[in-house]
């Protein structure tokens, strides 16, 4: 975790950012294109000056939860936490660069970015589950480190469970709110682990017209840059049910007219889709798809009276 600090705003921002050692107190970091970080440096970087980096090494999971949920570079990172918490996050100032961080964290790295220096960084395996591409990446230089008695070191397991999930939980509500923007009628969202938590989104509407489907996929484009498909179904489409989604996609779309493609949009560069992986490209094609009922969809088949059986008196054992 990566605690830095908007020059212009004095806003706090937090990110997961990998790091390879270089020295014993030199670090490379990937600061991706697709993180609010990567704005925060580059105003530091413009103007010649370090950019102060806290690396933040074991905390209670609420805060790891709020800290990375999705928000706008105007929202503090450290009050989400502290939200999740039911509480304010207690913080203390760092000894060599202007930033707080939190009290109870295990272990502080305090760095500075060393402006205009680049080092070749990775490959290492990355969340996709394929090794990223060697990149020159800005240089970490470590001022200090604090920690507590007894501190234990906690990290997690890029592109296993724990690093995958940890990033799913997070990004519904922002993709939320941004998506009823478009559509008021949204009604459940969800970023399956079939798309590593990051690519898919499968989004249930109650559907009032035509079109609007493709105004959600859009809508949930710009909330968040890692999306690549995202489909748009009916009410009646459990979303958090792989198999039921793509029964929608096989008998409610007609390709050439519900599903479009935005090429050369915003990505992550570590994605082994991108139009140059081994380059490190942020660039790829994105994909809507309108799987939801269209105004000529024939009856599907029905059961009358069906939800009138009760089980339990056929089966033994059963339970609704």
């Amino acid at each position: 975790m990566a605690l830095m600090r908007d020059p212009d705003t004095d806003i706090n921002n937090i990110g997961i950012y990998r790091h390879e050692v270089h020295e014993n107190n030199m670090l490379g970091v990937q600061f991706s294109e697709t993180a609010d970080a990567n704005v925060i440096w580059k105003k530091y970087e413009t103007r010649g000056q370090p950019c102060p980096v806290a690396i933040i090494i074991g905390h209670h999971p609420g805060f790891f939860i709020g800290s990375l949920a999705f928000s706008s570079m105007d929202t503090d990172e450290l009050e989400v936490a502290g939200a999740i918490l039911q509480e304010a996050v207690p913080t203390v100032k760092c000894k060599t660069i202007p930033l707080d961080v939190p009290a109870n964290a295990e272990i502080i790295l305090e760095c500075e970015t060393i402006p205009g220096e680049r080092r070749k960084e990775a490959p290492f395996g990355e969340y996709p589950g394929t090794y990223g591409p060697q990149r020159n990446n800005p240089v970490l230089e470590i001022k200090a480190i604090t920690r507590r008695k007894n501190a234990f070191y906690q990290n997690a397991f890029v592109g296993h469970a724990d690093n995958l999930l940890l990033s799913g939980i997070i990004r519904t509500t922002f993709i939320e709110r941004t998506v009823k923007i478009a559509c008021p009628n949204v009604r459940e969202i969800a970023i399956p682990r079939s798309g590593r938590f990051r690519f898919f989104c499968f989004i249930s509407i109650k559907k009032m017209m035509e079109g609007e489907a493709k105004q959600v996929a859009m809508a949930a484009f710009v909330a968040d840059p890692f999306l690549k498909f995202v489909i748009v179904v009916d009410e009646d489409v459990d979303v958090y049910n792989d198999t039921e989604v793509l029964h929608a996609i096989s008998v409610r779309v007609r390709a050439d007219h519900d599903i479009f493609m935005v090429p050369y949009a915003k990505g992550s560069p570590l994605d082994p889709a991108s139009y140059d992986p081994a380059g490190g490209s942020h660039l790829v094609t994105k994909t809507g798809i309108d799987a939801t009922r269209k105004d000529n969809y024939p009856d599907e088949i029905y059961v009358p009276g069906n939800e009138e059986i009760d089980l339990t008196e056929f089966i033994p054992g059963y339970t609704k």
